[in-house]
């Protein structure tokens, strides 16, 4: 009788895919991370595809080498448009998105690893930690795409700290002193990173991260381009801007010069032009003055994140610089002196987020009974002991309607830097008088450089009851778990009607369950103009307001609505004041058994509306700025609601206590 072979065992593969350079990772037996070089030796493979027609497409150097002379031809960075959905690039006849690209960059990692270690059906992929949802999910189908089965990922920073807490190159699974703060500073070819991460014997947390989505290495090499570009037109006496072939060797030597700069004083640059070459010397000192601003606002992020958290420098342990960019003089010299410390130069800027992508998979499949690992025992149960927490990078919410002008606003149940796992839940009530749908948009939040709001999907209630009053009480829940699983569900308090819809980035698909299994609408981002707009309201379909309140002791009780005839309801008496866009707490909206359990999160300052900018409908920061644009607050007069709202709570409290007070008296 024939016995079916033994599953193969798996390896634990880390994978960092770069704007402008990727490597692959994977642990030996004894759980040492080893990054794997291409064909050629190199470890990590720029970020570049050549198309030429009738050809594979060619990926990495010879791709980089192909630019200058044939730049229509070579497409770079495709990490920088992901997340775009109009994006695409229409090379000899066929057309790629830039999923399709990060598919064939990360296919080529494959490669030539599966060279050295066999099949690799799973991975773990970095992504920059401000990356969206949707960013992320197509980093997932990218990895899919490329012929993975399981596709996980890390952000960036929390892989480099990985590596630093379990271990540097030739020394793996050290262990720290003890408890302590570090601070990952990841300036990679196209983001900014940082992040806050507490180690404690067995746990890496992250307590809160920031950055900035498009500031990297390329943007200092931009600097230098522009002041290349004007030295040329004046060697050659001509301009140089209308010659594709030109920017583009200029593109290459400016981001050559850069990296020379980082070890040397000064650099020659060259180039050609129509058959004549001219030569132009820049400094280390006049490359650092181009791109002082840029190093200006690294610094200014720092420094917030750092304010954000109640932390200075004296609460930072250790300061992990990573990411190719890092190696700038400027960069280290500026964090030096920012943080009054000597930096953590044990890991290597480049290979770091590889190898620690690498460490996570192997926590992954070490923590994975059913799993089959190359890896020796002492190594998986190092590695099983691990835990790593992470936060949201980005605000979840949904979308509702002010009371005033029924105008869509988004209402964030979770902020960002949410320990994960985390659960929500909050009231809110219809808008409208015999609806019989419900629909909720489910959105996250931008980032400064991003679109102001991202639509991930709707939640859904269909069939609802004839006669449903306005003001129907829905309680919605919103949980997000550190494996990037968001669920939302809809209930309606009067019924046994609800609704709940996953978002799963490990099979990048939307699932609506139970009571709408039509397919949704494409997910899309949503601009400004169309936040401002008030659509109509048809009975048939219609969104939620944040539950209103009413204070019965007071004498501007607004005057009882008609509605339809409608069974006997059960009123709350712990009614509140009258006031715009106020909202129950989420512990007294669920009685008995339907109470939240202990696990979820009750957040205080979600107790009350998100203040959002007018003009880009950012939040604003602690000083009352938007975070965006800077715009003060006092312009934004829908929201100013604050002390109100804190009056309101306090009458609130006041009655609680008496009312118990009350009930402990003895009856007559």
């Amino acid at each position: 009788m024939n016995q079916s072979s033994p599953a193969p065992k798996r390896h634990a593969v880390g994978i960092d895919f770069g704007t402008t350079y990727s490597s692959i990772s994977c642990l030996n037996r004894h759980g040492k991370p080893i990054v794997i070089p291409d064909e050629y030796g190199e470890t990590a493979i720029p970020s570049a595809l050549l198309f030429e027609p009738g050809k594979d497409v060619v990926i990495g150097h010879k791709a980089l080498a192909q630019a200058i002379e044939h730049p229509e031809k070579v497409v770079l960075y495709p990490k920088r448009e992901i997340g775009k959905a109009n994006k695409k690039w229409y090379l000899h006849g066929k057309t790629y998105t830039p999923v399709d690209l990060a598919a064939l960059i990360i296919r080529k990692l494959l490669d030539q690893a599966e060279r050295k270690v066999g099949r690799i059906r799973s991975a773990v992929i970095t992504v920059p930690a401000q990356f969206s949802e949707i960013q992320r999910q197509e980093i997932v189908a990218a990895g899919q795409q490329a012929g993975l089965k399981t596709v996980d990922i890390i952000n960036e920073p929390v892989a480099a700290a990985l590596c630093h807490v379990l271990g540097t190159e030739g020394l793996w699974f050290t262990e720290l002193a003890d408890t302590q703060h570090i601070l990952v500073f990841d300036l990679g070819g196209g983001t900014f990173d940082l992040s806050i991460v507490k180690y404690s014997p067995n746990e890496v947390q992250v307590v809160g991260g920031g950055g900035h989505l498009r500031l990297g290495g390329l943007d200092w090499s931009h600097r230098l381009e522009g002041h290349l570009c004007k030295k040329f037109k004046a060697e050659f006496k001509r301009e140089v801007t209308q010659n594709p072939h030109f920017l583009q060797q200029l593109v290459t030597e400016a981001e050559q010069a850069k990296r020379t700069l980082s070890q040397k004083p000064r650099v020659e640059v060259s180039c050609e032009l129509d058959g004549e070459i001219k030569t132009v010397k820049v400094s280390r000192q006049t490359f650092e003055e181009l791109t002082g601003s840029l190093v200006e606002e690294t610094r200014r992020i720092t420094q917030e994140l750092l304010k954000k958290h109640d932390m200075g420098w004296a609460h930072i342990d250790a300061v992990l610089l990573v990411g190719g960019s890092s190696r700038m003089p400027m960069i280290r010299r500026s964090m030096k002196q920012l943080s009054g410390r000597t930096l953590n130069s044990a890991l290597s800027p480049d290979m770091s987020i590889a190898h620690g992508a690498a460490y996570f998979a192997g926590m992954l499949s070490s923590n994975d009974e059913f799993a089959r690992s190359i890896l020796e025992e002492p190594a998986k149960q190092r590695l099983s002991q691990m835990v790593q927490r992470s936060v949201n990078s980005r605000a979840l919410g949904i979308m509702v309607r002010t009371q005033e002008n029924k105008n869509r606003v988004p209402h964030y149940l979770i902020p960002a830097n949410t320990p994960l796992p985390a659960q929500v839940s909050q009231v809110f009530e219809t808008v409208r008088a015999n609806q019989d749908m419900i629909k909720i948009p489910i959105v996250e939040s931008g980032t400064q450089t991003d679109q102001s709001l991202i639509h991930l999907g709707d939640c859904r209630i269909q069939n609802l009851p004839p006669d449903l009053p306005e003001g129907t009480e829905v309680l919605v829940t919103m949980k997000y778990d550190h494996q990037a699983l968001l669920e939302v569900s809809a209930r309606v308090l009067e019924s046994s009607l609800s609704s709940r819809m996953r978002i799963s980035r490990s099979r990048n698909v939307i699932q609506q369950l139970e009571f709408d299994k039509a397919l949704l609408p494409p997910r899309k981002p949503l601009s400004d103009s169309d936040l401002r707009k008030a659509p109509p309201l048809p009975n048939e379909l219609d969104d939620l307001q944040v539950k209103r309140t009413t204070d019965r002791r007071t004498s501007t009780r607004p005057a009882k609505r008609r509605r339809p005839p409608q069974p006997e309801r059960a009123h709350s008496e712990d009614v509140l004041d009258t006031m715009e866009l106020a909202i129950i707490a989420a512990e007294r909206a669920v009685q008995g058994k339907d109470k939240p359990q202990s696990s979820i999160i009750k957040m205080h300052s979600q107790a009350m509306p998100i203040p959002l900018c007018e003009d880009c409908l950012e939040p604003f920061d602690k000083e009352g700025n938007c975070i965006k644009c800077r715009n003060p607050m006092v312009r934004v007069k829908e929201y100013e609601v604050p002390k109100a709202i804190k009056d309101q709570q306090t009458r609130y409290r006041r009655r609680k206590r008496s009312d118990s007070t009350a009930s402990k008296r003895p009856k007559k």
